[in-house]
């Protein structure tokens, strides 16, 4: 009997671990399918947090014009007479009227009288800062003679290129003409 019961016993055992396996093996599976679940739980999850950061950042860098075009404003040179060449008068009529005046207060110490046929232009092109600019150049109260291509001051042209500036809506010239017809007038 005792072969019999060694033999149960044996038989028991041998039962049991393949039950283990069984058991451990079905726990390795589960294991796995829970590791590759995971996985792709974070998977997904960095792709939702690259979509929310990167879409963004990837729609301004789209929106950014690539290489833009040099400022061919900058390169406007007029002759020591004020004069433009053909090829300065052709990129002076590709830039803005605002830049035209940037850049003559740029050389208006170097170079009044290249500064004065730059707001020249841009007060032909309407726009009244550029007139009031030149008013400026001619006002007793702002003429100096780095500053102004002219020998001295002329408040009747002041007064004229102010006028013309208000006439463009700018109401500093208003302002200027006014102080200048007070101080005229007493």
């Amino acid at each position: 009997m005792q072969k019999s019961d060694d033999l149960k016993s044996r038989y028991q055992a041998q039962l049991d671990d393949e039950i283990v396996k069984e058991d451990i093996k079905v726990s390795v599976k589960s294991l796995n399918n829970s590791k590759a679940s995971r996985s792709r739980r974070f998977f997904i999850i960095l792709f939702i947090i690259f979509c929310i950061v990167a879409a963004p950042i990837l729609l301004y860098i789209r929106s950014i014009e690539p290489d833009s075009p040099p400022d061919s404003c900058a390169a406007i040179e007029p002759s020591e007479k004020g004069e433009f060449s053909d090829e300065a008068l052709q990129a002076i009529q590709q830039c803005p009227a605002q830049r035209i005046v940037e850049l003559a207060l740029e050389m208006q110490t170097a170079s009044p009288g290249k500064a004065l046929a730059l707001l020249e232009y841009a007060a032909q092109q309407n726009y009244g800062p550029a007139a009031r600019l030149i008013g400026e150049m001619y006002d007793p109260r702002f003429w100096a003679e780095n500053k102004s291509p002219f020998k001295q001051p002329d408040i009747k042209n002041a007064m004229k290129w102010y006028n013309k500036a208000i006439a463009l809506n700018d109401d500093t010239a208003r302002e200027r003409l006014q102080k200048l017809e007070l101080e005229r007038g007493s």
